[in-house]
């Protein structure tokens, strides 16, 4: 997964996106960095992150961060940070060491978006489509059957980096032949089995591309339907929703989130 993909979707879907070294300084900064951080691209290159985005408060924390990345691990929460302008503000982070052909590491990308900003799920599938649409022109479908005013109980933030990762993933497809059909609907009883609580009401976002190649068993484990496993598990954790993988009969590969409505 290369920081340019990154910057392609999750930029167009307006989340800040920056890149770092292992040392922590800053090598790419994203137009939506620029308006979230309110620091021009130029101004930033070359600087320690710890000295631009996190908060006085949250110091601490980001060496603690910076020292896990450098480990090759994830993390993804919220975390207060500030603007150029002093003011702070909680964002939803999701941090992912980058690693070179032999699996050290090479790099940093941060993704952080405004958090805990909650809106029906009608609203978020309308933005990926969008970004997707900027992205990947006439080669995404959209297809909707939830109610306008569902919401899930995942912060968009989160949610749509979960969603970009998806199609990042199968950016090789997009850029072939296949289209890429996303559908929400309310789960199916077929997949009762699957859901984390069968007491409570889910919704199926199911990504399809049609190939040539067929899976050799219908469902397997979210922890292998993508790679990095760790950036896939901390994001679906996040979400608190279930990642699935699959055929069907048409040949078609599929990928299936499934998230529950969010409490009264």
């Amino acid at each position: 997964m290369s920081a340019g993909s990154h910057f392609e979707l999750l930029d167009a879907l307006g989340h800040a996106v920056i890149a770092t070294d292992i040392n922590g300084l800053i090598t790419d900064w994203s137009a939506s960095a620029e308006a979230l951080y309110g620091w021009p691209r130029a101004e930033v290159l070359g600087r320690q992150i710890v000295d631009v985005t996190p908060s006085s408060v949250s110091r601490d924390e980001a060496g603690l961060i910076m020292d896990m990345l450098r480990r090759g691990d994830v993390w993804s929460g919220n975390f207060r940070v500030r603007r150029r302008s002093g003011e702070d503000f909680l964002a939803s982070v999701t941090d992912v060491p980058l690693l070179d052909d032999a699996q050290k590491l090479a790099g940093i990308v941060g993704l952080s978006a405004p958090a805990d900003v909650r809106t029906p799920l009608s609203a978020v599938l309308g933005r990926f489509a969008a970004g997707c649409e900027r992205v990947w022109p006439h080669k995404t479908s959209f297809e909707s059957e939830v109610p306008e005013d569902l919401r899930v109980e995942a912060s968009d933030a989160h949610l749509l980096q979960l969603l970009a990762l998806v199609m990042i993933r199968q950016e090789s497809a997009m850029k072939g032949s296949s289209v890429a059909k996303i559908q929400a609907s309310p789960t199916p009883p077929e997949f009762a089995a699957f859901t984390t609580s069968p007491r409570r009401k889910s919704v199926k976002i199911t990504f399809a591309w049609s190939d040539d190649e067929t899976l050799n068993s219908p469902l397997h484990g979210f922890v292998k339907t993508a790679a990095p496993t760790p950036y896939v598990a901390k994001l679906v954790q996040m979400v608190d929703g279930l990642l699935l993988r699959g055929f069907d009969q048409t040949h078609w590969r599929m990928i299936h989130l499934i998230l529950p409505e969010k409490t009264r």
